[in-house]
């Protein structure tokens, strides 16, 4: 019976001593859980505070665009530019009944020319006398 007891005691103290084994690593995770834990509020804080200065810049930006388009007044420039290209548009179109119909006039004053030396009447000759028609 002693002898039951002795190897009763002996498994008590092995599994006391897997125990005090297992509350070990479990101190060394919880150890390094705390460094983790520190390490991520440290990370936090600075996310934290790279958002207040982005928010800061974000701030300042949006100021200087709206000071810049205080004094550049980009509406009235961009409506003056669409005016400068309608004005482009209505010079150019005149300019090119301009010259067609220049060129419509050399055209008929060449012909009339061409008609007069070869001996033809213009229908303008024509229209002066009659009788001739």
């Amino acid at each position: 019976m002693e002898n039951r007891k002795m190897d009763r005691i002996d498994r008590l103290e092995q599994s006391v001593a897997r125990l005090e084994g297992d509350v070990s690593m479990l101190k060394t995770d919880v150890s390094t859980l705390k460094t983790d834990v520190s390490s991520l509020k440290t990370d936090v804080s600075s996310l934290k505070t790279d958002v207040a200065h982005l928010t800061t810049s974000v701030a300042d930006i949006q100021t200087t665009l709206t000071r810049l388009d205080a004094k550049l007044d980009l509406g009235e420039i961009r409506a003056s530019v669409e005016r400068a290209h309608t004005d482009i548009y209505k010079w150019v179109a005149t300019l090119a009944i301009s010259v067609a119909a220049l060129g419509f006039a050399a055209y008929a004053g060449l012909k009339a020319g061409a008609n007069v030396q070869s001996g033809r009447p213009s229908a303008a000759a024509n229209s002066e006398n009659p009788a001739a028609l």
